[in-house]
């Protein structure tokens, strides 16, 4: 989704007439007043405590007062808090703090202790979690669900309707969903059957050791396949690296047709370069499967047939002939039944698109 159509507080706020501004208007002149620059002070000892002037910014002034009602003040006197000059101070000897580092995605997967020895991905929506939930009084409500196959990031984000509150509207959370050691399909949408394409499955690893991989892609009767370059037995992908297999494909077979592409390390004393490829405990073998829609030959052509009928609280049944032309392609013939309770229902929709 593009972060320009994300619900957000400031577009639902956009889309209020009128709105309660604060600070100067648009198109007021947004020139701030000159301060005169910043105040020089020293350190002072009183009954000898020293005392150090500090700059406080939580604490307004009848300048900042002014401009949040947006006012502009035409005035020789003094309105704003004088500003202390900063002064550079001898910071040596004093122990610098240091920025705790969170472990990483790849380090997580590997020492966690629920990681398969082998992953096999299908679900792969473009969208997800659609839900209604009741919240409970204090506004809080769990939800548990399965995350999908795809390795990507995740934005989720949140809404609610009450009686009392009105609309409410939840900051945007994130969360990956990660594996170190992966394939990726890439393939066309649709094909027509009979029409040949390439499937390319990319491996890649993110492991810290180089990999000895295998990739396969297995055999099905819904199509035909062959390697477009001289078949290797195993791969070598180091830390980083990446490797793209690619086969010619023929599909055979109609509708939803299921690609299934492994990649496996294997246990191998040949060396990836100087360095001796390892096999990791967790996740050592990711099976992907994808579907691909296959539709059939030739031009279609659709038939519609109408009827109206009136049960008057009794069933009523009406025989319909579907007769298929001579030169049908063969298993490309399709029906389907749409009942509608309201007669002016299908001609009274998106009749908003009629006027421009």
């Amino acid at each position: 989704m593009k972060p320009e159509t994300e619900l957000s507080a400031s577009l639902i706020y956009d889309l209020l007439p009128v709105k309660h501004l604060t600070g100067f208007p648009q198109g007021a002149d947004q020139r701030e007043e000159d301060t005169n620059g910043c105040v020089k002070q020293n350190d002072t000892y009183i009954n000898g405590i020293l005392y150090s002037p500090v700059q406080n910014t939580n604490e307004e002034d009848m300048y900042g007062f002014l401009k949040d009602m947006g006012l502009k003040v035409f005035t020789n006197s003094n309105i704003r808090k004088p500003k202390v000059c900063e002064r550079l101070r001898d910071n040596k000897g004093i122990p610098a703090a240091y920025h705790l580092v969170s472990q990483s995605h790849m380090d997580a997967f590997l020492e966690s202790s629920e990681s398969p020895t082998e992953t096999r991905r299908s679900y792969f929506p473009e969208t997800w979690i659609w839900d209604l939930v009741v919240v409970d009084s204090a506004g809080v409500a769990e939800v548990e669900v399965t995350v999908p196959d795809t390795i990507t990031e995740w934005k989720a984000g949140a809404f609610c309707l009450s009686n009392d509150t009105g609309l409410g509207l939840s900051p945007v959370v994130q969360f990956q969903a990660f594996q170190p050691f992966f394939v990726e399909l890439t393939m066309p949408y649709s094909v027509i059957r009979g029409e040949a394409f390439t499937l390319k499955a990319t491996v890649l690893n993110y492991l810290p050791t180089c990999i000895r991989v295998a990739v396969q892609l297995e055999a099905s009767p819904d199509f035909l396949a062959a390697p477009e370059e001289k078949e290797q037995r195993s791969h070598c992908i180091c830390m980083n690296q990446r490797h793209t297999a690619s086969w010619a494909v023929i599909p055979k077979s109609l509708g939803n047709v299921n690609f299934t592409v492994s990649a496996e390390a294997l246990n191998s004393k040949e060396l990836c370069g100087n360095e001796v490829p390892v096999v990791p405990e967790q996740g050592k073998k990711d099976t992907i499967i994808k579907s691909l829609l296959v539709e059939p030959e030739g031009l279609e052509n659709e038939v519609t047939f109408n009827s109206l009928l009136c049960p008057m609280g009794a069933e009523v049944s009406e025989l319909i002939a579907l007769k298929l032309p001579s030169d049908v392609v063969e298993e490309s013939a399709r029906a389907s039944v749409t009942v509608l309770g309201d007669i002016l229902g299908s001609a009274m929709q998106n009749t908003q698109d009629l006027l421009k």
